[in-house]
């Protein structure tokens, strides 16, 4: 009996110091990779240090716009600033947490499917592969991941209060997860589960709507109209491009060219969805690996209706769902099978969190995929903190508002109008004349003649309109400042020199012709 433990407790250790060593490594990865932020992780901060210092959700004080939709997100933020407001430092340590908790999720949705060892190695590659770079990035994914594993769990167990709360839950942490309200009814098979389920339901559901319409007048985030009108891209370059266009390497486009990628894609999800379907009429499937599936390929289909312009933290939304799905339906060499499959039809996410895994493992951070676009996020944070010591008062125009509106405090216009709903009216921008493609949020000529703000700063790439001059529209703005996107150092040592073909920030000042 004594040696029936002792080897029980052996083959525990190892999966056991497997665990540890993941977390570890997930720890080193946020930490070290949270210096190369996502842009938009800083409009969440702005409003949160609002929130804090001013007890107003608003990105710029004085204006009613709902500018972001991770309302539980940001109020957690806002708890943290409220103790020290000109430090995000946090922020990484809270992504810690998260992913941490969401691994160990994993682990026990995969607890009855595998044995130790592997469910360890599955759990921490999907986490590592899916999870990690919108960590780093400093968004809500994580915390959104983490409360949909509480959702399907609830769900597994028959705990319908709580499934519903958690539902209920992620609405206010992203808006698609309005999707999960109805589609949960259809797998409660009693009244009493669907009475107790609208029971957990009530109480997340009511504070969301009722702090959205009291303070903004509407539940739906000003961000997701005028995405769809600024990025009016069509469904081809959906399917191409999920996650987002910027998350392919270009090296491989000889190799996989747009319309052979977007057929693979295509033909590897409707596979799944055909082997899936099987599974169902087999009755080979749990509820909770259907549920996940079944959300995940929604959330997707709703993008794809919309045409939605899918940023790479979007993916983990729909592609952890999937995955989780599909190693709880298949086991085996069917489960190398379906693997490849769900690699097809996720190629730019999976694509994007190997290249991140080997930044983390040799060491050279140019490897990370947001590796130029977080130096690009340092820029804005030195150049707006720079525009606040000079003139807190001017009036500045930007179409990338994150890290510039952290340092600048005062007024920010939206070039791309997610927070600022008077420059909608401008867009969309004609390509190529205004803007190189339909992924590009450019800033429009009309609005800076109309609104006349005193600083404009923007990349190359999105002020075009800017650069450009003729007899009969002098335009009344001129290029004074230029900063480098990486240190010069910096770029001789990984040979990067900038993002999207720019190498440098402008800083527009406004010019009188007379």
């Amino acid at each position: 009996m004594s040696d029936n433990s002792e080897m029980k407790n052996r083959d525990l250790r190892i999966p056991f110091l497997l665990g540890i060593g993941l977390v570890l490594f997930f720890s080193y990865f946020v930490l070290h990779f949270s210096k190369y932020p996502i842009d938009d992780a800083f409009i969440h901060l702005r409003i949160a240090r609002n929130i804090a210092g001013a007890g107003l959700p608003e990105f710029n004080l004085g204006e009613r716009v709902l500018g972001s939709s991770p309302h539980l997100w940001i109020n957690l933020l806002a708890l943290f600033l409220f103790f020290n407001p000109d430090s995000f430092a946090f922020v990484a340590w809270l992504e810690v947490a998260f992913v941490i908790l969401g691994f160990v999720q994993i682990l026990v949705l995969l607890g009855s499917q595998f044995h130790p060892v592997p469910r360890t190695l599955l759990a921490g590659l999907t986490t590592a592969l899916l999870l990690l770079p919108s960590a780093a990035g400093l968004m809500e994914t994580p915390l959104a991941i983490c409360i949909f594993l509480a959702a399907v769990r609830a769900f597994e167990n028959r705990q319908f209060v709580w499934l519903g709360f958690w539902v209920g839950t992620l609405v206010t942490v992203r808006m698609e997860y309005f999707i999960l309200v109805p589609l949960v009814l259809i797998f409660l098979t009693e009244k009493k589960e669907f009475k107790k389920y609208a029971t957990g339901l009530a109480l997340p559901l009511a504070a969301f709507f009722s702090y959205t319409f009291w303070y903004f007048g509407t539940p739906v985030p000003f961000p997701a109209i005028a995405k769809k009108v600024v990025y009016n891209i069509g469904f081809r370059e959906f399917v191409e491009n999920i996650p987002a266009i910027s998350n392919y390497p270009s090296i491989l486009n000889p190799a996989l060219p747009s319309g052979a990628k977007a057929w693979m894609i295509l033909a590897s999800a409707f596979a799944l969805i055909c082997l899936v379907a099987n599974q169902v009429r087999q009755r080979q499937i749990g509820r909770g690996a259907l549920l996940m599936f079944v959300f995940g390929q929604s959330l997707l289909l709703a993008y794809a209706i919309r045409s939605v312009f899918v940023f790479s933290w979007y993916a983990p939304l729909f592609s952890v769902p999937i995955a989780l799905s599909l190693l709880l339906q298949f086991n085996g060499k069917k489960l190398a099978w379906v693997s490849a499959l769900f690699f097809a039809s996720m190629v730019n996410s999976t694509i994007v969190g190997c290249a991140d895994l080997a930044a983390a493992v040799s060491g050279h951070d140019e490897f990370l995929e947001e590796y130029a676009t977080g130096w690009r996020v340092h820029q804005y944070l030195a150049i707006g903190e720079k525009l606040w010591h000079e003139n807190p008062r001017q009036t500045v125009l930007a179409p990338e508002i994150g890290g510039l509106g952290w340092s600048f405090k005062g007024h920010l216009i939206d070039a791309c109008a997610l927070v600022s709903p008077e420059t909608l009216k401008y867009h969309p921008l004609s390509v190529p004349t205004e803007r190189k493609s339909n992924f590009d949020g450019a800033i429009p000529l009309g609005a800076a003649l109309d609104l006349k703000p005193d600083t404009i700063v923007s990349l190359p790439r999105f002020s075009m309109v800017l650069k450009s001059r003729s007899d009969s529209q002098p335009i009344p703005y001129k290029a004074v400042d230029r900063y480098p996107i990486l240190p010069k150092e910096e770029s001789e040592r990984t040979h990067v020199w900038g993002v999207w073909e720019d190498s440098e920030i402008l800083v527009f000042r406004r010019q009188n012709l007379d």
